[in-house]
């Protein structure tokens, strides 16, 4: 009885330019002989087949991929084989899409946006006790009710417990003071990278081109 096979395989020629992406049917039989069949596909003489992922087609000027991609044997990947001439000839037949400026500048604008959102829900404030706590909108507003409700309870003479909790633990008791010590460090904290989005935010409705548009980088690790 044979076992079989099925293995997907490139195949590129005597220089390692790529041709064609094939399945190969390996074949064992009773004597523990290997027989190996391209299926849909034959080898020229000057063929073989490698076991790797088929390359990046590039698509136009400025997409990632190869023109003519080339296995290299010592780097193990592959790489582009056109000669820069060759590179630049077929970039100006496949020029870049357009990009539409004003579209691009709101899809930054919204990814910084959402960007600061995650940065803020990864990166809790570590405070004066070594704890950390949660400096996300929906955790400022929770705090900022707390210490408002403390405040009108103490005016009023009526006992209220104050909790507040660090991230991922349970409420525990605080002290009216240290809680909005606490609160202002966090708006402290959460203001400087707002006005560092909003910073971004201007420089990226203000780029007259999509090359002055790509320069920008909002990298929210960089405010102190």
């Amino acid at each position: 009885m044979l076992n079989v096979t099925l293995a997907d395989r490139c195949v590129v020629d005597a220089d390692g330019f790529y041709k064609i992406f094939v399945t190969v049917q390996t074949e064992l039989g009773a004597d523990e002989t290997l027989t190996e069949t391209v299926l849909g596909y034959k080898l020229k003489e000057d063929e073989s087949l490698i076991e790797t992922l088929p390359p990046g087609r590039k698509e136009h000027a400025s997409g990632a991929g190869f023109v003519k991609p080339r296995w290299d044997e010592d780097a193990a990947a592959w790489v582009e084989g056109a000669t820069a001439e060759e590179l630049a000839a077929w970039e100006t037949e496949h020029p870049a899409p357009a990009v539409d400026l004003d579209a691009e500048k709101a899809r930054r604008i919204q990814q910084s946006n959402d960007d600061l959102e995650d940065y803020l829900l990864a990166h809790p404030l570590q405070w004066t006790d070594g704890e950390y706590y949660a400096i996300t909108q929906k955790k400022q507003n929770q705090l900022t009710s707390k210490i408002s409700v403390a405040q009108a309870k103490a005016q009023l003479g009526v006992p209220y417990e104050l909790k507040w909790n660090t991230t991922g633990e349970v409420c525990v008791e605080w002290k009216l003071a240290d809680l909005m010590a606490l609160a202002f460090a966090i708006d402290e904290r959460v203001t400087k990278l707002v006005e560092y989005q909003q910073t971004k935010e201007i420089q990226i409705k203000n780029a007259g081109t999509i090359e002055e548009l790509n320069v920008i980088e909002v990298d929210y690790d960089t405010v102190q």
